[in-house]
């Protein structure tokens, strides 16, 4: 699947997939479902191509993607999929189409930048620098 060092969480069940899917009211995207089978809510501490402006801490919990669409309903409504933060709270995405965004809330605006074409093309770009 990819090959950076993050430490996985509890793998996520089917139930606890079809509530997600429940909540946001499609279903989830085979890639990052298949990866929260494996790895839960993933500690990462790295960022997208090495990147400063795409900094990615963790993959969320089912508790956080699920407090994520409450507090999102913007992103709810959408069917937009929140998958992972930064240490600022800035979020990654998957939108319908299954790209993934990030969006950073910096400064009162709120700009989104597509980051990879899938899940899985994100996952293959995440670098952790060995600190």
């Amino acid at each position: 699947m990819f090959n950076p060092p993050i430490e996985p969480a509890v793998p996520f069940t089917e139930m606890q997939l079809a509530s997600i899917e429940q909540a946001l009211g499609r279903p989830l995207p085979r890639e990052y479902r298949d990866f929260a089978s494996v790895y839960g809510g993933a500690f990462v501490g790295g960022s997208v191509d090495g990147k400063a402006e795409f900094p990615i801490l963790t993959f969320f919990g089912v508790k956080a993607v699920l407090l994520r669409l409450d507090i999102h309903d913007d992103l709810k409504a959408d069917g937009v999929l929140p998958v992972a933060d930064c240490e600022m709270g800035n979020l990654y995405v998957i939108d319908r189409q299954n790209v993934v965004h990030y969006i950073n809330y910096y400064g009162g605006q709120t700009i989104a930048r597509r980051v990879a074409d899938s899940f899985d093309d994100m996952l293959k770009r995440i670098v952790v620098s060995e600190e």
